[in-house]
């Protein structure tokens, strides 16, 4: 049984009969070092850990990068695959007169081919010296077509400058959520 000490303050320590070793420098300092290598060894295996979470991390993200990439190209190639839409105007050749008197009545005709998507809005007017005679308007579906007569005669002898008259048809083509498309055509037409 340990021995009891009494204190100045009256209370009792027990006394330590083993005798203590004063530890030397050297011991301490050894023990130091054996601590810091443990740490660091713990610290070097974060570390390392640490790297393999970002080398999967790094892979990860290549990988998504990589799926994302093919899935962009594989959408602009079936893109580039489907019909463009478009529309197509023309006169009808065996229709244009070829001279007129003034106030003789002359027709026409000129045609709309529509190869759009969805149905799509054609507003004409037909001008003779830029000056507007006719106009109108048709809608019609993918794949439809429509010729279009004009009626007009040139009242007046000054219409036609160098005995020549220019007629021009001009057409807008409107679609949903789409800047207007616009379509000219002309002939000159001869005074007789």
């Amino acid at each position: 049984m340990a021995a009891t000490k009494k204190t100045k303050s009256g209370v009792s320590k027990k006394a330590n009969k083993t005798p203590t070793k004063k530890k030397t420098k050297k011991q301490v300092a050894k023990k130091t070092v054996s601590k810091l290598k443990k740490k660091e060894d713990v610290i070097v295996t974060l570390i390392e850990e640490t790297g393999k979470d970002e080398d999967k991390l790094i892979f990860y993200g290549l990988v998504i990068a990589l799926i994302v990439t093919l899935v962009f190209a594989g959408y602009a190639v079936y893109k580039a695959q489907q019909p463009q839409p478009f529309s197509q105007v023309w006169l009808e050749e065996k229709t244009l007169p070829g001279a007129v008197d003034v106030g003789e009545v002359f027709s026409f005709q000129f045609t709309i081919d529509s190869h759009e998507i969805e149905n799509a809005t054609y507003i004409y007017d037909v001008a003779i010296n830029n000056v507007k005679q006719v106009s109108g308007s048709i809608v019609l579906g993918p794949g439809e077509k429509r010729t279009m007569t004009a009626r007009m005669a040139i009242m007046n002898e000054s219409d036609f400058a160098d005995d020549s008259a220019k007629i021009m048809i001009n057409i807008d083509k409107n679609l949903p959520e789409q800047e207007p498309m616009q379509y000219s055509l002309w002939f000159w037409l001869n005074k007789r």
